[in-house]
Order: C-alpha cells, then sequence, then structure tokens
C-alpha cells in the first residue's frame, strides 16, 4: 500500500510540474526539483514494493503494479529526456 501512495506521490510531482508549466510558463523551469522529488518517492517506493514479495505468486503479482508504477517514474526521464527538456527549456538534466 505505502509504495502505491509513494508511485502516486511521484507522479503528482510530474503532472504538478506540467500543469504549472502549460498555466504558468513564466515560472522558472521545474524539470530538476520535479524529477528529484519524483525519483525520491519513486526510490523509496520501489524499495518497498521489492521487498513486499513473499515466495507466493499472489505476491509477485499483486508486487508488480506498485513496482512497475515507480519503476516507470524512474525510467521515465531517462527515456523522454529530450522531450522534456525541450517542453521545460531546460538546458541541464
Amino acid at each position: 500500500m505505502a509504495a502505491m501512495v509513494l508511485a502516486t506521490a511521484g507522479w503528482a510531482v510530474w503532472w504538478t510540474a506540467v500543469l504549472l508549466r502549460r498555466f504558468y510558463p513564466d515560472l522558472p523551469p521545474l524539470l530538476a526539483p520535479a524529477t528529484y522529488l519524483a525519483t525520491a518517492f519513486a526510490a523509496i517506493g520501489l524499495f518497498l514494493a521489492v521487498f513486499t514479495i513473499r515466495a507466493r505468486l499472489i505476491w509477485v503479482l499483486l508486487a508488480a503494479v506498485p513496482i512497475f508504477a515507480n519503476a516507470s517514474i524512474l525510467v521515465g526521464p531517462l527515456l523522454l529526456r529530450e522531450q522534456l527538456e525541450e517542453f521545460f527549456l531546460y538546458e541541464s538534466f
């Protein structure tokens, strides 16, 4: 449960940064702070999700949702680096 809450918090950080950039373009770029905060939530959530797995198949299936949710927050910025930099008009990542 806590792992999924942290995944939700990580995605909330990203979507808040995107919405602020979309509706308030005069704000300074929020890419780096959003990345650091979302990564912190996702790393802790991924750690919790991996260590909740027990030996039974049902636990693996139940833990797969927060594992993939938190992993997508960690891997997403790496895969979409150029698009994020262009969207946020921020040079270093």
